[in-house]
């Protein structure tokens, strides 16, 4: 058996793109390559940070509706989000200011509009 060309695998890695697979891909995409290492883990744990920011509705819809299996599986997910309604189904919701903790409980007692008109003033 013949040994393959050299200038042919030459030029085919040179075509390649560089860098690990989740620096490659951008935007909308990146978000979803990171879910996927974060579950591709296996972990107990899931710490995301506004995992849902920039997709669109099907893929938010998605990623929700996986997030909220792992935790009727028993994995802990805590997640940083401006999204009120990803906060409002929380079991806890802990809301910070300037990186301080202002309130802390369930949702329903955390999430006033009082508490929010207070976090969210005009700049």
């Amino acid at each position: 058996m013949a040994a393959p060309r050299r200038a042919r695998v030459t030029a085919s890695r040179r075509h390649r793109p560089r860098g690990p697979p989740a620096r490659r891909v951008v935007g909308r995409q990146r978000q979803r390559v990171l879910i996927a290492q974060g579950l591709a883990q296996q972990s107990d744990l899931l710490l995301l940070d506004e995992p849902t920011t920039g997709l669109d509705p099907e893929a938010r819809e998605r990623i929700t509706t996986l997030l909220t299996a792992l935790v009727a599986d028993g994995t802990t997910v805590v997640q940083a989000t401006h999204d009120l309604e990803a906060a409002r189904s929380a079991d806890a919701c802990p809301l910070l200011s300037h990186g301080r903790l202002v309130a802390d409980g369930p949702p329903a007692e955390v999430l006033t509009p009082q508490a929010l008109s207070r976090i969210w003033q005009p700049a």
